[in-house]
């Protein structure tokens, strides 16, 4: 037990969390903002970073970033809720939303409706994740998506991470549903 306790000890001290906010403050935590943090994440990606979201509307500060990392050499990917499969749950086309040169840049990938659990009244489940990773060592994990309203007047909490272990794990574990078929590449629209 102690070694194991020890061993959780050293990987916490090596692990740091922030939190981050968009919404009406308050004087009882500090807090960053959700769009700086998410464009720190992006900043700060020297290899690749993958970004999922269920929606995609106008944020321009967010895309400009992404547009950088990529005249920089940075990898991206980006899954997406598709409005052809969500129900009408969007009305818009999430991919048409991130830009033309952006999506150029980028590999795009949907969660087909045949992949999707349904129950058993024949209602499909939504890509509803917030997730960045950069480098396999920074994370964002949020309620945010990628909307301008997300980034600046919701009420939207998330948390960014800097650890080796929990972003590069998220990382695999998006890159296995795109090697096994459960996260399809989409082709230019």
């Amino acid at each position: 037990f102690e070694v194991t306790s020890a061993a959780l000890v050293h990987q916490h001290r090596k692990q740091k969390i922030e939190l981050t906010w968009t919404g009406p403050r308050s004087p009882h935590v500090s807090l960053r903002r959700t769009d700086q943090a998410l464009i720190e994440l992006i900043n700060q990606a020297q290899k690749r970073i993958m970004i999922v979201s269920f929606a995609v509307y106008k944020a321009r500060n967010i895309l400009s970033a992404l547009e950088k990392a990529a005249e920089r050499g940075v990898a991206i990917t980006i899954i997406l809720e598709s409005p052809d499969v969500s129900e009408g749950k969007i009305a818009y086309s999430t991919i048409r939303a991130l830009g033309a040169s952006l999506r150029e840049k980028s590999r795009v990938f949907i969660w087909p409706y045949a992949k999707r659990e349904t129950t058993p009244e024949g209602k499909i489940g939504s890509l509803h994740a917030k997730i960045g990773v950069a480098d396999g060592v920074h994370l964002y994990l949020s309620s945010a998506n990628l909307t301008d309203y997300a980034m600046n007047i919701n009420m939207e909490m998330g948390v960014l991470v800097r650890d080796k272990e929990l972003p590069q794990r998220i990382e695999q574990h998006f890159e296995e549903l795109i090697t096994n078929g459960t996260l399809a590449e989409i082709a230019e629209e």
